[in-house]
């Protein structure tokens, strides 16, 4: 479950850094569409994210599971509605993002996460007001796939205590 885990931030972490080099900070991620030259990279990144990231959240779950089949599947509906300025999708994608994200949270506060890593890009997005959306979109994946891995590490013994 690494593996999966460790590939879904390495795309997450490739796209971002691809579209930095080429195009500078965006306001926020789904921003990232509108100025790729390949626009299916958006929709492609994030579902094979949500999809990879799946299965080891179900298994690190230890309360309310339900809440991964409701950000996963959100953070499939943002992929397949990227077009969020126009008027007939932007409800889809805001609506999808607002429950993923709310999802994604209330997970981590019943299952115990640390919010070292969201905490410190709340902050951010405070200093930074223009692109706040980004910071927190940054910091909730950011925050997830660490807590996620911590857990996977520990459910596995891979650390070895004295």
């Amino acid at each position: 479950m690494l593996w999966s885990l460790s590939l879904s931030l390495a795309v997450f972490v490739g796209y971002c850094t691809m579209y930095l080099v080429h195009h500078g900070l965006p306001e926020s991620l789904s921003e990232t569409f509108y100025h790729v030259k390949h626009r299916w990279k958006f929709s492609v990144c994030l579902m094979l994210m949500a999809a990879l990231v799946f299965v080891p959240w179900i298994e690190a779950s230890v309360r309310l599971d339900f809440l991964v089949f409701f950000a996963c599947f959100s953070v499939f509906m943002v992929a397949a509605s990227p077009q969020f300025r126009e008027s007939f999708v932007s409800p889809i994608h805001y609506g999808s993002a607002g429950v993923m994200f709310v999802s994604a949270l209330v997970w981590e506060v019943a299952n115990g996460g640390l919010f070292l890593v969201l905490g410190a890009f709340a902050i951010l997005g405070l200093i930074d007001r223009k692109r706040w959306i980004l910071w927190l979109e940054v910091g909730l994946f950011l925050e997830l796939h660490i807590s996620l891995m911590l857990r996977v590490v520990e459910k596995s013994h891979l650390l070895f205590y004295p």
